[in-house]
């Protein structure tokens, strides 16, 4: 005799888990009987959501390169959800970063982010909201929300300040007086007038433009050269 083939379908939990989930709750759709004997269940989906497997930079990470990349490696395959990445130095937000920016790349279950150069010598937080990435189910991941769950410090500068002088005068020139104009290659404090040193000349109206660009006056002593040079160990970045 032919048994007849019941067919039942309802939701049933905590089945078999997702092959490379084996912590996923997963979702069976349709449970078959034959005669009222179990014969087996079609599995379509997960109800866990991703979770971090690893950050890097790794959290309370020292020394960090401030051009780093930060990478997230989830427990599974994500994809983009909704939210901007917020970037923290010393607890003041200076990037925000949506999870749909080009600069924001999924790749399976990593996701790289490749934010603007952090300042040196800071302490670095990351924060996401919940679905600002979800597993390929739908999913949302919890996100971060706080400033410790992510954090690090950057690198120390240990490159001091190069400066250069330069004029609109035409050399040799009968100009007076020279207008000359000083510049660092980043933002320096404690540079006066005093810090410029002249040769057959003095200098006069100094201004600060802003914290790199420095403008002054030099007024020739005697028809001749002219020096003028920045003395070494007072600008400090």
């Amino acid at each position: 005799m032919i048994k007849q083939l019941y067919f039942f379908l309802f939701t049933v939990l905590a089945l078999n888990p997702v092959a490379g989930n084996a912590s996923d709750t997963c979702v069976a759709d349709k449970i078959i009987f034959n005669n009222g004997n179990y014969v087996g269940a079609a599995i379509t989906k997960t109800i866990a959501p991703p979770l971090i497997s690893s950050l890097a930079p790794a959290d309370d990470a020292t020394s960090v390169s401030i051009n780093v990349n930060l990478v997230i490696t989830f427990s599974e395959a994500v994809q983009a959800g909704a939210g901007n990445i917020l970037i923290k130095e010393d607890g003041v937000s200076v990037q925000s970063i949506p999870v749909s920016d080009s600069r924001v790349v999924i790749s399976g279950s990593e996701v790289t982010i490749n934010p603007a150069d952090f300042s040196n010598n800071v302490n670095v937080s990351i924060e996401m909201p919940a679905g600002s990435f979800q597993d390929l189910f739908g999913n949302d991941f919890a996100g971060i929300t706080d400033v410790t769950t992510w954090n690090f410090t950057t690198e120390a500068d240990i490159t001091p300040p190069s400066v250069t002088v330069s004029t609109s005068a035409v050399n040799p020139t009968n100009v007076s007086p020279i207008p000359v104009t000083i510049t660092f290659s980043e933002n320096v404090s404690n540079f006066i007038i005093s810090d410029i040193t002249v040769s057959n000349g003095t200098a006069s109206n100094f201004n600060s433009v802003n914290g790199t660009t420095y403008t002054a006056d030099i007024t020739p002593t005697a028809q001749g050269i002219v020096g003028i040079s920045v003395t070494a160990n007072q600008a400090t970045d």
